[in-house]
């Protein structure tokens, strides 16, 4: 089984560009389908958004 962190590094492009109602839509089938991958994927846009808007608090969440 591929590591969880190479695939959601895979996904993060395609994830960060959706707008918020399909990434939440698309996080959600993903935390069923994968769950490992969608920790890991949860905390790399955890991680960009506190990069983006460091004053902003997060916005993604299990």
């Amino acid at each position: 089984m591929p590591d969880p962190r190479a695939r959601a590094l895979e996904l993060f492009d395609q994830y960060v560009e959706l707008a918020p109602r399909e990434r939440v839509r698309a996080l959600a089938v993903l935390s069923v389908a994968e769950p490992a991958v969608h920790a890991a994927l949860v905390a790399l846009l955890r991680a960009d958004d506190r990069h983006r808007r460091p004053e902003a608090g997060p916005r993604y969440h299990h």
